[in-house]
């Protein structure tokens, strides 16, 4: 993908210290020399495949990230992209293909799917568990002993209390407050949530 989260995950990797050879997006124009900070647009995302080079995913939907990830698991770079200034517990347990990115906190015992964002400074206290294809915005906090399913999105400053569940495919607004358990999906805002859609 070449769009706004694009530009975040090609940081990562050269934090990193990973050679990024191209960015694939469907807005790719072969008359064009489109860069993403500094990285040409090389191809369509179907023409991703034939390359031989591993992939990682620069796309923010959650919907979208999780069937690409599905359509590109065999190339996917599998382990965990995490900042230089991000902290991981020694104690966290993980799938593959996450980002972590700066100054993100994943304290001890929590435990995650794949192909969850962990954006920037967010902090996931100890005991949760993430499902996968999450991604947790900017400044998020979510406290300890949280449950949340798979598809997730979580709003840049937005709070989960400790020991909330949350099911599937929710959307908290950006700086919202949960203090209850959110058992259906939907998308909530608010101090305390409220559902809106």
């Amino acid at each position: 993908g070449a769009g706004g989260h694009c530009r975040s995950v090609i940081e990562l990797l050269s934090a990193c210290e990973l050679e990024v050879l191209g960015v694939y997006d469907d807005s790719f124009d072969p008359s064009s020399e489109e860069l993403i900070s500094g990285v040409k647009l090389v191809g369509l995302i179907q023409d991703a495949p034939h390359i031989d080079a591993k992939v990682v995913l620069a796309v923010g939907d959650n919907h979208n990230r999780s069937f690409l990830f599905d359509s590109f698991r065999e190339q996917l770079l599998e382990p965990a992209l995490m900042h230089p200034s991000a902290i991981l517990s020694s104690r966290v347990t993980q799938g593959v293909s996450n980002l972590i990115f700066a100054g993100a906190i994943i304290n001890a015992q929590v435990r995650m799917g794949d192909n969850n964002i962990l954006n920037t400074a967010c902090i996931i206290e100890h005991e949760c568990q993430l499902g996968s294809h999450n991604h947790i915005s900017i400044g998020s906090i979510l406290c300890g002993r949280i449950t949340m399913g798979d598809g997730c999105f979580i709003g840049a400053g937005a709070t989960i209390k400790d020991g909330v569940s949350i099911a599937d495919n929710v959307v908290i607004g950006a700086g919202s407050v949960v203090i209850a358990d959110v058992p259906e999906a939907g998308t909530y805002v608010g101090n305390p949530i409220r559902r809106i859609r």
